[in-house]
């Protein structure tokens, strides 16, 4: 009886193979897509609920949280104690995680490269010699300001909370829109009380 070897040639691995790396091209970047799109929607989620904590905060206190800056604000840490607004303050996704990271200039200041932490931005009143950053259009059409041509400037209480966005650059003047690609520069940033995204 003749013995007879049965096996795959060199031709149909090599085919298999590249079926193989076809479909890997195709699903990859599908499945890395799909992770951003689900890190924005856990980025508005979070904030929202920050904006909520905030808001209890301030029908309990009369105010906003403050921190330890002149205008920019870091005070999250108030609504976790000693009255629990919120359980923790949750972590920013898109935030790198390099500690030795240096620190890089903002239209109000300095701002580490790194922020595990979402950034919390709180004002009263607007000073334009200080806080030239600040546009009296932009308050306006935010519905922050309610005449941008009044002297002194007439708005209410703010706040504003960022995150990173998906490139994870801290893109302070930008803010993220998905329909300009998904890595596309820009923050994630939501306007309170009630301006919104």
């Amino acid at each position: 009886m003749p013995h007879t070897n049965h096996g795959f040639t060199l031709i149909e691995l090599l085919i298999v193979v590249a079926i193989i790396g076809i479909l890997a091209a195709i699903a990859v970047p599908n499945f890395i897509n799909a992770q951003i799109r689900a890190k924005v929607a856990r980025t508005m989620s979070d904030i929202r609920s920050i904006s909520t904590a905030l808001e209890m905060y301030n029908t309990d206190k009369g105010d906003y949280p403050e921190g330890r800056a002149t205008w920019a604000r870091f005070g999250l840490d108030k609504l976790t104690s000693p009255v629990a607004y919120m359980a923790s303050v949750p972590p920013d996704p898109f935030a790198p995680t390099d500690p030795n990271a240096s620190a890089v200039p903002a239209g109000y200041g300095w701002f580490p490269e790194v922020l595990p932490f979402y950034v919390y931005l709180w004002a009263r009143d607007i000073n334009d010699s200080l806080n030239p950053a600040i546009s009296r259009d932009y308050l306006f059409r935010k519905g922050i300001m309610k005449d941008p041509t009044a002297s002194p400037p007439q708005i209410f209480h703010f706040y504003q909370i960022r995150a990173m966005g998906p490139n994870g650059q801290g893109d302070y003047s930008l803010a993220y829109d998905a329909s300009n690609g998904l890595l596309s520069p820009g923050d994630i940033s939501y306007h309170g009380p009630g301006a919104g995204f």
